[in-house]
């Protein structure tokens, strides 16, 4: 417990030793297996963390967080194939968990199929419960990608920005839309919002803590490749220590490739 609690953010090297050392003593546990998975998403290090989730899957079958992060993992890898089989094989034996249903989602509007997205939510007997918001800002995020109508991206954005300031933690996925508008100014501001509290959109966002859960994996998904390029995006990677960290593993992931 002492050695997974602590949050991952900006101590990288330390939360890597600290389960590579708890592995040493249980190779096969699978709660270690797949949060260090989950530790090599973040610092975008896909192909081995897609080799850790299928690790505890083998040990794990029948929970589902391992198959949901490994499609991340593969999203992150580029081998989008292997995530569309993997998100239809979770679906299939976990129709209404709300990470896999939203997951499944999120694929689909992303990956140019906002309308199959839309008629997957439009099956309201199979939508998971206690979601509701999150639900509510993924079809109108959908039904503005499908329609590209300005009357619906603002409806989109709306329902976005609304749910970020109502839980910062939903800010990766209001990410995504944002850059799927072309929107780089908005998509900086919910980055500060979620990794430094900081900007325009971090009014009421809860202070971190050495414990809070932040996710960086998504930075590096293909979603996202139009804020590479830009200044901004390498400011946060220098400002948050991945930099030095994979400086420090001889590491170059593949977004600077």
């Amino acid at each position: 417990a002492l050695g997974l609690l602590p949050s991952w953010f900006r101590r990288w090297a330390e939360k890597e030793r600290a389960i590579l050392g708890l592995l040493e003593d249980y190779p096969q546990f699978p709660a270690l297996t797949s949060h260090y998975g989950n530790f090599l998403a973040q610092v975008a290090r896909f192909d081995e963390a897609v080799a850790m989730q299928e690790r505890t899957i083998s040990k794990w079958p029948f929970m589902p967080g391992p198959p949901n992060q490994l499609m991340g993992a593969l999203c992150g890898a580029g081998r989008l194939v292997e995530a569309e089989a993997r998100s239809e094989k979770s679906l299939r034996r976990w129709p209404r968990h709300p990470v896999v249903w939203y997951a499944r989602m999120s694929l689909l509007t992303y990956s140019g199929r906002a309308d199959a997205a839309l008629a997957l939510a439009a099956d309201r007997a199979n939508h998971p419960r206690g979601i509701e918001q999150e639900i509510s800002a993924m079809v109108a995020t959908a039904r503005a990608l499908a329609s590209r109508s300005a009357a619906d991206i603002e409806v989109a954005v709306t329902e976005n920005l609304r749910s970020v300031r109502d839980n910062i933690r939903n800010v990766p996925e209001a990410l995504h839309l944002f850059t799927a508008l072309g929107d780089r100014d908005r998509s900086f501001d919910v980055i500060h919002a979620y990794l430094f509290r900081s900007g325009p959109l971090a009014t009421g966002a809860n202070p971190l803590t050495p414990f809070s859960p932040v996710q960086t994996e998504t930075l590096f998904h293909p979603y996202n490749r139009i804020l590479w390029p830009d200044p901004r995006f390498s400011a946060i990677t220098r400002k948050i220590g991945l930099d030095a960290y994979w400086k420090s593993i001889d590491f170059v992931p593949a977004f600077r490739r």
